[in-house]
């Protein structure tokens, strides 16, 4: 089934309106929080699909003021995408954290605190670029998902990117023998010399 863009923001703002909805789509594969609204003017930055914010709340956390408690926040950009999430698509969403990062910076202080997640939706996950799936295994703020359909309708698969080290058949003891390598080297070479 041919999907657009405009279609899947629709169902997936419809589903975030009512409990109900929202734990019907968080089975379905999506979770969702917090105030969402869609269609967010970010100028000049652009418009983003839909963005959610969830009050997590108070705790004692900051050492500069160990009396105040800190109010936590969390901005959610979804990003969606009716092909698939590469590079440019998180190139995107990154454009709009940058908006609502200088936005909502001015709330920000030693009691308020403002985490954003970035949540990339889109018909696949574009695996072929080794640096971009480095890129997404690197950052755990960013979430991919795909979609896909059913008999039972719309579901979504949280993707997470797969990253091959070296050609071996074990990839993960060439990594660490290179690391190993690497370190010896460095300690061995920073050793000063005997007077």
């Amino acid at each position: 089934m041919e999907l657009l863009e405009r279609e899947l923001e629709d169902m997936i703002y419809e589903a975030g309106r009512t409990p109900e909805s929202r734990a019907d789509l968080a089975a379905r594969g999506l979770p969702l929080n917090g105030v969402l609204t869609r269609q967010l003017q970010l100028p000049p930055y652009g418009i983003a699909d839909l963005v959610s914010l969830t009050y997590e709340g108070r705790f004692r956390s900051n050492p500069d003021h160990p009396e105040a408690r800190i109010r936590h926040f969390v901005v959610d950009i979804y990003e969606l995408k009716r092909g698939p999430i590469t590079y440019k698509t998180l190139g995107q969403a990154c454009r709009y954290k940058t908006a609502l990062e200088e936005q909502f910076g001015q709330y920000a202080n030693y009691r308020t605190k403002f985490d954003f997640r970035i949540n990339l939706i889109g018909n696949y996950l574009d695996r072929q670029d080794e640096d971009f799936m480095h890129l997404l295994a690197s950052m755990p703020l960013i979430r991919v998902y795909s979609f896909y359909f059913t008999y039972s309708g719309l579901h979504f698969r949280h993707e997470r990117p797969e990253v091959e080290v070296g050609g071996s058949a074990n990839p993960g003891q060439l990594y660490r023998f290179k690391t190993k390598g690497f370190l010896s080297t460095l300690i061995y070479s920073s050793k000063p010399e005997p007077l």
